[in-house]
């Protein structure tokens, strides 16, 4: 109720002090309902704000679980966070699902990875680290994913190239090459 009165009042969700205490205490809190008041603000949290969201929301110890932390992410992707947080914790992502194959949470964490994707997240963070990850661990599903991307520096892509695991299978191979000379692999 009180939110709403602050909204209706014009209340910039930046906060007074323009960091977003209240938005990333919404967030650390796990309530939804805060986050998506904050956004019908007059004044919009800024870009980099909400790109720090999502760091807080898949990173930190907050009291929902990894379901929820996707909604919340949602949320704060819908509204225009962008930035090295968003793509950072795609990179994060990509690493866990690497690190604990058929994990329990896989369908889940891939659920975020294409959500970070559709909404710009950048495959080229870290000279393309992620990709090359997958690339070196045979992870088609998640090149599949990754490449989704609406950009992909092709230096990159051919950097990623010469990351194929010399152990994968040539049908494996040919996969994985394939997909990146379609995105802009070269050499």
């Amino acid at each position: 109720d009180v939110l709403f009165l602050l909204v209706q009042a014009g209340a910039d969700g930046n906060g007074a002090d323009g960091n977003g205490t209240a938005l990333k205490t919404a967030i650390r809190a796990g309530r939804n309902d805060l986050l998506v008041g904050i956004m019908l603000c007059e004044r919009k949290p800024a870009p980099q704000t909400l790109d720090e969201g999502v760091v807080i929301a898949f990173s930190e110890n907050i009291p929902v679980g990894l379901q929820d932390r996707m909604h919340l992410m949602e949320i704060l992707l819908s509204n225009g966070a962008r930035g090295p947080g968003s793509d950072s914790t795609l990179m994060k992502i990509a690493r866990q699902m690497v690190a604990q194959p058929e994990s329990t949470l896989e369908t889940v964490l891939s659920n975020i990875m294409e959500l970070l994707i559709r909404f710009g997240a950048s495959i080229d963070y870290e000279n393309a680290a992620a990709l090359k990850l997958c690339v070196s661990k045979t992870r088609i599903d998640l090149l599949d994913i990754l490449l989704g991307a609406k950009t992909l520096d092709p230096n990159l892509a051919s950097a990623a190239f010469s990351m194929i695991d010399i152990k994968a299978t040539p049908a494996e191979k040919l996969e994985i090459g394939s997909r990146l000379l379609a995105r802009g692999a070269y050499g």
